[in-house]
């Protein structure tokens, strides 16, 4: 059962540590990222800010579908992080028991327009949230679990 998705082009750093894993129940965190699963370096500094009572994952975005479709796994809370609006859909568009995602921060681009100082959106970052929104998924944006809730689709 997934608790919470964010995005995040950080992926594990303090605020999700100290902010989002003490105020979701969970004793799951998926780190669904193909670079950093692909990268022995990389996968070794996540696991450094990886909190030691919760299990730690880091997998293929493809990978993190199919653990988090798998019925063996109905009763583990996942806390998933993915670092572009991009695979959060491809994990949106696969894994039907995702209803919500969490945008803590998406890179300024070329184009792109501040919704707040971490999230940035262009024409087609906007296109894809539209799509997430008329499928029923709830799309906000917050840094800490105790900023008040961006409803993202009003900035669309």
């Amino acid at each position: 059962m997934i608790k919470h998705l964010r995005i995040d082009h950080r992926l594990l750093h303090g605020q999700v540590v100290y902010s989002w894993l003490k105020s979701i129940e969970c004793n799951a965190l998926i780190i669904a990222n193909d670079d950093a699963a692909n990268d022995d370096t990389r996968s070794k500094l996540l696991m450094m800010s990886a909190p030691s009572n919760k299990k730690v994952l880091i997998r293929s975005v493809g990978a993190a579908e199919k653990i988090l479709n798998d019925e063996r796994n109905i009763k583990t809370q996942f806390f998933v992080i993915v670092e572009t609006l991009e695979d959060a859909n491809y994990l949106a568009e696969n894994v039907p028991s995702i209803k919500s995602i969490n945008v803590g921060s998406i890179r300024k681009t070329e184009n792109s327009e501040a919704v707040n100082n971490a999230v940035f959106l262009n024409s087609e970052h906007k296109s894809i949230l539209r799509a997430l929104a008329g499928k029923g998924i709830e799309i906000e944006a917050r840094q800490i679990a105790d900023d008040t809730k961006i409803d993202l689709t009003k900035k669309l």
